[in-house]
C-alpha cells in the first residue's frame, strides 16, 4: 500500500505540490496526466525518496519512504516522451 498525506513542494516562489493526498492498494492502476511543470515527476521523486517534500509524509506498506530497505522489493520506471514514426 502507498499512502501520500499532505505532501507539499515549492521551487522558489513556484508551489508545485500543495497538500497532495491519496492512498493506493496492491493492484491499483493510476495514471498521472498533466502539462509540463505541474509536479508529476516531483511527486514520483518524493515517493521514491530522491527528492524531499517540504511537508507531508509518504509510507509504503506502513513504513516511511525514508527507510531505504523498502526499495529492495520495488522499482520505479518513469516514462519518457517518445514519438512513433509516421
Amino acid at each position: 500500500m502507498l499512502k501520500v498525506v499532505d505532501v507539499c513542494k515549492r521551487y522558489g516562489a513556484n508551489q508545485v505540490l500543495s497538500y497532495v493526498s491519496f492512498e493506493l492498494q496492491a493492484g491499483d492502476l493510476v495514471v498521472l496526466v498533466g502539462p509540463i511543470g505541474v509536479g508529476k515527476s516531483t511527486l514520483f521523486n518524493i515517493i521514491n525518496n530522491t527528492e524531499t517534500a517540504e511537508r507531508g509524509s509518504v509510507t509504503i506498506n506502513g513504513r516511511p519512504n525514508s527507510d531505504r530497505a523498502i526499495f529492495l522489493d520495488m522499482s520505479v520506471m518513469l516514462g519518457t516522451q517518445a514519438r512513433y514514426p509516421q
